[in-house]
């Protein structure tokens, strides 16, 4: 959250006039005007890190637009008109307070700045490969099938749809291969299901799948065949630990997560933001992820138990996140 501070100056066109205004610490905001109005910027700093914003267009300004300042965005709580001044009779003064209280942050550099080892958000509306934000082009995945930008994400960004067929993503590399610890780790996918019979349907269907085969070490997270579960896998060394969350009937979007730690003997189930189960008793996993079993969407690279709904902003993490971390992920 930023520091505001509230301050008075006086425009060069109105020398009596005190207008209120307030200023942000060391932030530049560029103001965003989808009408193509016209702009002009005042930034007198009052002193080091103090930044004043002062705006003049040929238009009425409402409460409601915005300034955007790098990846946040403030909405406009309150306009202060002034008549015109010194002969500039074709436009108004205006000063516009930023809102303090609720600051956007695209949902994407909201996870970004968890440090995850890879990041998709899926929002392609063309093409053939997933942008990984962490490293790209290196970890990037690859679309089979999926109909990309065909629903609106849990963000208001576009995500592909998944057929309930044979629709995935390859999220494989050996990069990601190299980062992925299956001692200490954390996974994330953004899950909505095609409809609400999908819970029923008597199928399973994969959202994640991280593997080196589907024996032995693997971690899931998958709408199960069972009616109106989801369940959480985490198999290493032979060891199988889950959790299932049953009586779900979503059809909005839900955030899937789980942390696992062999150090700290812990392993973390999560719907939407809560924590639904824990265990104990980890086994060691071993081997590296393999390309045929790391996918979203489905089980394997064939498309086996595939996902039918929409799917967004994936990520994987070399540490467990803490509770309150992937609560915070679990608000767009």
């Amino acid at each position: 959250m930023l520091n505001f501070l509230t301050a008075t100056a006086t425009h060069q066109n109105n020398p009596t006039g005190a207008l209120l205004v307030e200023v942000a610490t060391g932030i530049a905001i560029t103001p965003v005007d989808p009408l193509d109005r016209v702009w002009s910027q005042d930034y007198p700093i009052a002193k080091q890190f103090l930044m004043r914003q002062v705006y003049t267009k040929y238009a009425a300004f409402a409460a409601g637009d915005k300034l955007i300042s790098g990846d946040i965005t403030y909405v406009v709580r309150a306009v202060h008109p002034y008549a015109a001044q010194g002969g500039l009779d074709a436009f108004y003064f205006l000063v516009l307070e930023c809102a303090t209280l609720v600051p956007v942050v695209p949902y994407s550099n909201k996870v970004l700045r968890t440090d995850p080892a890879a990041c998709w958000p899926l929002w392609e509306t063309a093409g053939g490969y997933a942008e990984c934000l962490v490293n790209s082009p290196a970890q990037n995945g690859a679309y089979t099938g999926v109909t990309l930008g065909d629903g609106v994400g849990p963000d208001g960004s576009p995500c592909p749809f998944f057929d309930g067929v044979n629709d995935f993503v390859d999220i494989y590399s050996a990069i990601l291969s190299a980062a992925f610890d299956g001692g200490e780790g954390s996974m994330m996918i953004w899950a909505k299901v095609n409809a609400v019979e999908v819970w029923t349907d008597g199928a399973n269907r994969m959202a994640l799948h991280l593997g080196t085969n589907t024996s032995n070490n693997y971690l899931r997270m998958m709408k199960e065949s069972a009616n109106n579960r989801m369940q959480w896998l985490y198999y290493a060394g032979g060891t199988a630990d889950s959790a299932s969350k049953s009586a779900l009937s979503d059809t909005d979007w839900v955030m899937l997560a789980m942390t696992w730690s062999k150090s700290a003997d812990l392993l973390q189930y999560f719907y939407d933001g809560s924590r639904e189960a824990i265990d104990t008793g980890l086994g060691t996993y071993v081997d590296a992820l393999v390309e045929t079993y790391t996918n979203v969407g489905s089980q394997t690279e064939s498309g086996l138990l595939p996902w039918h709904g929409w799917l967004a902003h994936c990520a994987i993490w070399d540490r467990p996140l803490t509770q309150a971390e992937i609560a915070a992920l679990a608000a767009v």
